[in-house]
């Protein structure tokens, strides 16, 4: 099971929304946390919808700032103890789970002087002694100073508030992979902040349990927080099988590349090693063209989030920000492009089979 965990500074915005859809897209994440999403109910709702998600939970915003929301699929059962502004404290069991564990969704309150009277709250009403439990989220907290790059490392009243709640409860950090630091503020005359201040905190009973979780926080593109995947059972993926798409069919290319596969001498006599030998380069040569027809896209978008997440663990001082910025707005382009094409393919499709099959156009056009 994945989470998906984001402080998405508003999660109603094009770009951000865009994103979160092609993240849930390529991981296919089970539950999406969201945090300062500016958004309320009716928005949320909206959004689950769009996403695919069957259940939701939500803290509306103060005025124009904060809020949280939960989204989940049906194949986890969440059952919600409490929440407030900065958590949602919940029971969380998959369909592979032999039993449930505690989660707390937590978003730090970004007021140093509000938040250290967060954590004795969370310890108070999340902790219990023989229980699983796992936090995850934005804490706006770092636990030590290398967790920091910028003009003044952090205090360390603060730093200490923060590690007792760490250590009083015997939370480990699940290390995170990608990004060494999840957020950085905007470059203010040519210095940059930049802190590692979203993580995933277990302790020794959920980890006994999930010995193999994985955590990636992914590059910072349409917010100043990397978006952080958590993938608490990961399992080994075998190659894909070789899959005819439909869709090659409509590309002009198409069949004129089966038949060269097909046409290339395969020096059997024997009729059955002549057709799989045929078989198999007429699938060689059609894998090779959508390779480089279809694919495009998906792999650009995935070079430069490569690119930025390189960029962005560099020392501030050597960071190329306009390269920064360039990188980001290519991969939005990037991201519009795809939009465009499966929305045109879609609309082809439409006007070819109208409503004669209107029910496999529905269901192929949710699972693209």
């Amino acid at each position: 099971m994945k989470i998906l965990s984001w402080n998405c500074r508003g999660v109603a915005a094009t770009p951000t929304a865009r994103e979160l859809r092609n993240i849930c897209s390529n991981n296919k994440p089970s539950i999406v946390f969201l945090m300062e999403t500016r958004a309320r109910r009716e928005k949320i709702e909206e959004l689950r919808r769009r996403l695919g998600f069957d259940y939701y939970f939500t803290v509306d915003p103060r005025g124009i700032s904060g809020g949280l929301a939960l989204l989940w699929k049906k194949e986890v059962h969440i059952h919600i103890f409490q929440s407030s502004a900065y958590f949602i404290h919940s029971s969380v069991q998959a369909s592979n789970d032999t039993s449930p564990w505690d989660c707390t969704f937590v978003y730090g309150d970004p007021c140093p002087q509000r938040r250290r009277l967060l954590w004795p709250q969370i310890a108070a009403v999340c902790y219990k002694e023989d229980t699983p439990w796992c936090l995850l989220g934005d804490f706006n907290d770092i636990l030590h100073n290398h967790e920091k790059e910028g003009l003044r490392p952090q205090s360390p009243l603060v730093l200490q508030r923060f590690r007792d709640f760490v250590h009083s409860l015997e939370l480990m950090d699940i290390d995170l992979k990608g990004c060494k630091f999840t957020w950085h503020n905007n470059p203010r005359d040519g210095f940059v902040t930049r802190e590692k201040i979203d993580r995933v905190l277990v302790n020794w009973r959920w980890r006994a349990l999930f010995q193999n979780a994985t955590a990636i926080a992914y590059p910072q593109i349409t917010s100043d927080h990397s978006p952080i995947l958590f993938d608490h059972s990961p399992t080994n993926r075998s190659k894909n099988l070789f899959k005819y798409e439909v869709f090659w069919d409509e590309h002009e290319q198409c069949g004129e590349i089966v038949a060269q596969g097909w046409s290339k001498p395969t020096g059997y006599a024997d009729p059955w090693q002549d057709l799989s030998k045929r078989i198999n380069n007429s699938k060689n040569s059609i894998w090779q063209w959508q390779k480089k027809t279809f694919k495009v896209a998906d792999k650009e978008i995935e070079r430069l989030q490569q690119d930025l997440l390189k960029v962005q663990g560099m020392p501030h001082h050597l960071v190329d920000w306009n390269r920064v910025k360039d990188t980001k707005e290519e991969i939005d382009r990037l991201w519009r492009q795809e939009e465009l094409f499966w929305g045109q393919r879609s609309r082809i499709k439409w006007a070819r089979y109208g409503d004669k099959n209107s029910r496999f156009f529905h269901a192929s056009t949710i699972q693209r």
